[in-house]
């Protein structure tokens, strides 16, 4: 629904807000894949690191130097409703979205992505959309709402509308790239240019003839090795493989301890941002990920730790034995 139509003029700031669980990265994906910078290297819930602060003079100062950048720019963040009427003088040409989702299936989302109960996650929902709805009146600028569950059920007429919204003409390879983004089954996406994919088995169950270890350059941030394992030194330790190029690897790792995943994230070519690290389930014991892109550069593991022991040790990584497809070290 356009309650306040967009307009065609050269700079224009698009500004997408809602709960959190409720669709807002979906809409900010079809967005990107529009063609509309929401920022770089963004992971799959679109939000951009500069926009994750409430201090509102902060948020200024990130927005005048979008300002000066881009002409058409904007950025997802659910919270950014508390504070997004105090911010419009300083929004160039705003146009706002607002994503609404069933209360309920924003309440079950939460209960799958935290550790608290349903009674909080149903009142933390509720009260976040009684705060996103009480903005909707104080909008004096371009606005549409979105209605989740009839975006998803109807996406071609979704996109028509956030098109005429956005006043933008999509080329037919962006707008199915954009249809793709909107598919509940498939949940969390990244931009197309950033994708990657990981399927994860049992060490003793996977194959790794056809593949050949390598040697990339191995860097460990914040890590200590004792007596085979590792420790934390300080926050957001990190192992990093770089000087990769190829299509598909294979990872391999020792999961020894709770909790049950690790954070990975995949340089494709872009860089890193720790909004690219997904938390990937491990086995107990030993484990291979294979991870899949058109072209991946480097690799950074994120173990979790029991205080200041690592969940995860003993690291190798494997790629394809075709030479073309050879891991190359720098």
């Amino acid at each position: 629904m356009i309650l306040a139509p967009g307009n065609n003029q050269d700079h224009k700031t698009v500004v997408i807000v809602g709960v959190q669980r409720g669709g807002t990265s979906m809409v900010a994906g079809v967005v990107r894949e529009l063609g509309v910078n929401l920022g770089n290297n963004l992971g799959n819930n679109h939000e951009d690191p500069e926009f994750l602060t409430k201090d509102i003079s902060k948020i200024r100062e990130v927005i005048a130097r979008r300002n000066e950048r881009h002409e058409i720019w904007g950025w997802k963040m659910p919270h950014s409703s508390e504070y997004l009427v105090d911010l419009l003088p300083d929004i160039r040409n705003p146009h706002v979205i607002v994503v609404f989702r069933n209360l309920l299936a924003m309440a079950e989302s939460q209960l799958k992505r935290s550790e608290t109960d349903f009674a909080k996650a149903f009142q933390f929902s509720w009260s976040r959309l009684n705060q996103v709805a009480s903005i909707v009146g104080k909008l004096s600028c371009p606005l549409m709402l979105v209605n989740y569950e009839q975006a998803i059920s109807k996406p071609e007429a979704f996109i028509d509308e956030l098109c005429l919204f956005l006043g933008v003409s999509p080329a037919a390879e962006a707008r199915t790239r954009a249809e793709e983004m909107i598919n509940p089954e498939r949940g969390y996406r990244r931009l197309s240019s950033e994708d990657w994919r990981h399927t994860v088995f049992k060490l003793e169950n996977f194959d790794l003839a056809g593949f050949d270890q390598a040697a990339p350059k191995r860097r460990d941030i914040n890590i200590a090795r004792v007596d085979g394992r590792l420790q934390r030194t300080s926050d957001r330790a990190i192992v990093e493989f770089s000087g990769l190029s190829t299509s598909k690897l294979v990872l391999t790792m020792v999961r020894d301890s709770d909790p049950t995943f690790a954070r990975i994230a995949v340089d494709v070519g872009k860089g890193y941002s720790a909004n690219m690290a997904d938390n990937i389930s491990l086995y107990r014991g030993g484990n291979a990920v294979v991870i899949e892109a058109e072209n991946i550069r480097g690799v950074h593991i994120y173990p979790q730790f029991d205080g200041i022991w690592s969940n995860t040790r003993r690291f190798d990584l494997y790629v394809p034995t075709d030479e073309a497809m050879r891991s190359q070290s720098s």
